[in-house]
């Protein structure tokens, strides 16, 4: 395995943890010019990959499934798609549900609630622009590697607002009883406090991720349940998690 790909990924993980390179540089008894020297270059030892794992609470393992969850891929959409889909969302939705959760025919009726034709139609789109392979077995598979979609940045920013509008309007409809894990709160607090916070909630949901991958290797992907859970904050004020 490169390690380029390893090192983008650590990078990411300090950065969302709110981690330096002279906190790691201590754990693995280096100087932060060091660390800096390791993670831009080309290899790496199993015993330094074994220390970095360490210092951020994992396995080597675990390390090595999370960067595989975690390809830094872009993925440029065609500049036909993005105007289609500014006009339709539904197709990218579903394309992104084939490319990250790799659903089948039936999943998508069930996921998006469609019938069969217009999961027919819909795919017939994603193929005609090149996204998916679509058999006659009805087996579908991305055309691309799992990675961050790329694309203009009008197509960018309507998406966002269109994807956070499905995810308000879905959490609305929430009951209580069946969905415990519910928590809306607004709280004034100093910068300090919330960055305090916001690394603890950090810490939860990467302990959440390596547990959901153990989860996956044990027992494989399609016998669990999916568990959806977002966080959305505003300057220190509001947290918001399903």
């Amino acid at each position: 395995m490169e390690f380029r790909p390893i090192a983008t990924m650590i990078k990411d993980v300090l950065k969302k943890r709110g981690l330096t390179y002279k906190d790691l540089g201590k754990h693995l008894e280096l100087t932060e010019s060091g660390v800096k020297k390791l993670l831009n270059s080309q290899d790496c030892s199993i015993n330094r990959l074994t220390g970095i794992a360490d210092f951020l609470g994992m396995n080597l393992s675990d390390l090595l499934s999370l960067i595989e969850q975690h390809r830094d891929v872009n993925i440029m959409l065609p500049q036909e798609a993005q105007d289609y889909f500014l006009e339709n969302p539904e197709p990218f939705f579903i394309y992104m549900s084939i490319l990250y959760d790799e659903s089948s025919v039936s999943e998508i009726q069930q996921r998006h609630g469609i019938d069969l034709s217009a999961t027919y139609h819909n795919l017939k789109i994603l193929d005609d622009f090149g996204l998916i392979k679509w058999d006659k077995d009805d087996s579908i598979k991305p055309k691309h590697e799992v990675g961050l979609l790329d694309g203009d940045r009008n197509f960018i920013e309507h998406m966002k607002r269109v994807l956070a509008t499905m995810i308000f309007e879905e959490s609305m409809e929430i009951h209580s009883n069946n969905h415990p894990l519910f928590l809306v709160r607004y709280l004034y607090a100093s910068e300090d406090t919330f960055a305090k916070f916001s690394q603890e909630l950090n810490d939860t949901i990467m302990n959440f991720e390596r547990l959901a991958l153990r989860d996956q290797r044990l027992y494989g992907k399609k016998t669990l349940a999916p568990r959806k859970f977002f966080a959305i904050s505003a300057n220190g004020r509001l947290k918001f998690k399903e």
